[in-house]
Order: C-alpha cells, then sequence, then structure tokens
C-alpha cells in the first residue's frame, strides 16, 4: 500500500507542467506493483471507471496484438458497425467515433514504443446520452511523458473555443505543432470534453500501460 502523502507526491508531479516531472512520476508508478488512483481527481481515470474495459455488453471490443494489421482489421470492422447503426439510429455520432478511434490507435507509431505486435485493449461503451472510447495499451515511458503533457495542455483549452480552433496549413507549415499536441486537441475540440488517463506499471518493464478514456455526448 502506498503512503498518502507518497500517493500525493506522484500525483502533483504527474500532474505538473513539466515533462521531466511527469516522467519521474511514471517511473514512480512503474515501480509499484500495484498503483490506485484517488477516484476524486476529474482528469485521472478513477480504478471504478476502468471497469468500463470490462463491461460484456460492449457496443465494440477488441482485445488482442496492436500492429499495423490489425489495426485495419479493427477500421475495416468498426466501420460497417457503426454504419449499420447510423441507419437506425441517426443520432449516432459514426464520423466522430470513427475518427477518434483511429487517432487513439495512430497516436504517432512512431512516436510510441518500438515493441511491436503487443497486447492492447480496445472497448466502446453506448449510453442513451452519450458513448465512451476505452483504449489500453503500452508506452515507453519517455514518450508517454510527453503525450501526458500534451493531453494536460488540451484539457486546459476545453473552456476556449478560440484556442481549441483547428490551425490553418499555413500556420502549420511556418508554426511545427508536435503531433500528439495537435491529436489530443483534436479530440477535445471534436469532443467538449476531457481526456481523462491512468497510468499504471506493465509487466515488460520498462514499458508502462496506459489507460485513456473518451466522452463523447450525443445531445
Amino acid at each position: 500500500m502506498i503512503p498518502p502523502k507518497q500517493l500525493q507526491s506522484i500525483l502533483a508531479l504527474l500532474k505538473s507542467e513539466d515533462e521531466a516531472s511527469i516522467l519521474l512520476a511514471i517511473y514512480l508508478i512503474n515501480s509499484y506493483e500495484t498503483f490506485v488512483y484517488p477516484p476524486q481527481d476529474d482528469q485521472l481515470l478513477g480504478n471504478d471507471l476502468l471497469k468500463g474495459f470490462q463491461q460484456p455488453n460492449a457496443l465494440y471490443t477488441y482485445q488482442g496484438i496492436k500492429n499495423e494489421a490489425s489495426i485495419i482489421s479493427i477500421v475495416d470492422t468498426w466501420k460497417p458497425l457503426v454504419e449499420k447503426l447510423w441507419q437506425q439510429d441517426e443520432t449516432i455520432p459514426q464520423r466522430k467515433l470513427s475518427s477518434i478511434i483511429i487517432q487513439l490507435l495512430c497516436f504517432e507509431k512512431t512516436y510510441q514504443t518500438r515493441e511491436s505486435n503487443h497486447q492492447i485493449k480496445l472497448v466502446v461503451q453506448q449510453h442513451p446520452k452519450y458513448y465512451q472510447i476505452f483504449l489500453q495499451d503500452v508506452w515507453e515511458p519517455e514518450k508517454l511523458s510527453k503525450l501526458i503533457f500534451y493531453i494536460q495542455q488540451s484539457n486546459k483549452t476545453i473552456d476556449d473555443l478560440w484556442t481549441m480552433q483547428k490551425p490553418s496549413r499555413l500556420y502549420r507549415r511556418k508554426n511545427p505543432i508536435h503531433p500528439f499536441l495537435q491529436g489530443t486537441t483534436d479530440i477535445v475540440r471534436r469532443t467538449g470534453t476531457l481526456i481523462k488517463y491512468a497510468i499504471h506499471p506493465c509487466p515488460d518493464y520498462p514499458l508502462v500501460a496506459l489507460a485513456i478514456q473518451v466522452t463523447i455526448n450525443t445531445d
């Protein structure tokens, strides 16, 4: 059991605005066999919410190897499914769901873990007024610290529509944007909700396990 003061110190590092501090928090989390998050934090994915991965009545579930071929297979399976559902219910945000799933699966694969063919789990949950996408994946600590940093930067812009506007091609050419920031800001802009995340120890040390939850409202 992690002492409360140490837990709070790790969380403070994780939520800092410094990539080195976030990286230190990731290494500390990975030094434990288990790591339990306080449920009250808005941006961190509480352990109760992680049960979303275990729902048997999910709209869509993939659990298996992640590589280029499996991502193509996921997309090829998902798109006809959501198109069929949309024909029955036009409130389903099929394009938004599809684009966000692809973004989560392809978060600049050259920036992700060098290890190929690792296990992931993708779950799409359907609720009366919203959808949730859950993804469990593994990352190298150094790359994950950058992703978490940009997730937090994007989450801060949620109430600022002007900041969240998609930059023009000319602006991007003159002011290169890190692909993580482009991707996370695009998700927050499209959904209008926070990207929630949790980091857990991974048996394949030094890799770490990342869980992400994205919520898409239909109202």
